[in-house]
């Protein structure tokens, strides 16, 4: 069990040893994983829409660094480097995934282009002279954009705890004299957390971790703002007390590793939810989990303390 926790980490994974170990163990452990449907394809999911407007989002996000740079460019200049951006994505998308119907296919181009620009639109102005950056990978993430900041192999260590973090940071912006730092995730579907959240119960780890990552990938970043944006209702949701959540997820994770090496791979309460791809390993009877929550926080002590984390 000691050595699942010693494995280079994303915000994903973490977040499911710390509501969900018994699904980290299966995942991560056993390497199970949900089979892919077969089924004709006559929309993208969700994660598969994500990923769309993400990459139409680089795609004319580096366009646009490459020319005349994204804080100096024009709305014309941006409008015109999301259609590139679309076309050049969708030809891209065709090539090598499967695709719905042409009609379907077009109408689902259409509405990842208004994500994508929302995402575009959204902080021009804020830096001026600044630089922007697309899918930034750090601690080894090898599947993110080519434009970085920093030596993308170069490690990322949680404070305290010795686990390593990788992952791909949707958006970077730093401004001219290096000092500021804005990070920012961009989510495409309805579910967010509230104005007021930092951890959300341990479903909401990217903020702090994204924060962390910059803060030890560019010393000379003094101040890092870190936020979610969600697309479709332009909601940005920053994180409050940056500082504050970062104490508390170090203490989080640190009960959580230590706890799961000891053996406890436990359901917590991410088990059986809508996006829990092993619910059918769990008790048919969802009535049974909700009983046996209090022994499982027993069991689980300060590793289950998280889940009333704000």
């Amino acid at each position: 069990m000691h050595g699942l926790i010693g494995r280079v980490h994303s915000a994903s994974s973490l977040r499911t040893l710390l509501r969900n170990p018994i699904a980290y163990l299966w995942r991560y452990g056993l390497k199970w994983s949900a089979p892919e449907a077969e089924d004709e394809l006559l929309e993208l999911d969700a994660v598969q829409f994500g990923r769309l407007v993400h990459a139409i989002s680089q795609e004319a996000l580096e366009h646009l660094e490459a020319s005349v740079t994204y804080f100096r460019s024009s709305g014309e200049q941006r409008k015109s480097a999301l259609q590139q951006a679309i076309a050049t994505v969708a030809q891209r998308w065709e090539e090598a995934e499967s695709v719905p119907p042409a009609a379907l296919w077009q109408r689902t181009l259409t509405m990842a282009g208004v994500a994508a620009s929302a995402a575009l639109e959204f902080g021009h102005g804020s830096l001026p002279d600044g630089k922007a950056y697309a899918e930034v990978g750090f601690g080894g993430a090898q599947n993110g954009g080519a434009r970085l900041p920093w030596d993308v192999n170069a490690p990322v260590i949680v404070p305290g705890t010795g686990l390593a973090i990788k992952g791909v940071i949707d958006r970077l912006d730093i401004s001219a004299d290096g000092r500021l730092a804005a990070v920012r995730d961009y989510k495409t579907g309805s579910r967010g957390v509230s104005a007021d959240a930092t951890l959300d119960g341990g479903a909401e780890l990217q903020r702090s971790l994204y924060a962390l990552a910059v803060r030890t990938l560019l010393s000379q970043v003094e101040e890092v703002r870190a936020s979610l944006f969600y697309t479709r209702d332009l909601r940005d949701v920053p994180l409050q007390t940056p500082e504050e959540a970062m104490d508390k997820l170090c203490t989080a994770l640190l009960a959580a590793s230590q706890s799961f090496s000891a053996g406890n791979a436990l359901a917590g309460p991410d088990a059986g939810d809508d996006y829990d791809d092993f619910a059918l390993l769990l008790p048919a009877n969802r009535q049974y989990l909700s009983r046996k929550q209090e022994a499982v926080r027993a069991i689980l002590g300060d590793a289950a303390m998280i889940w009333e984390v704000k």
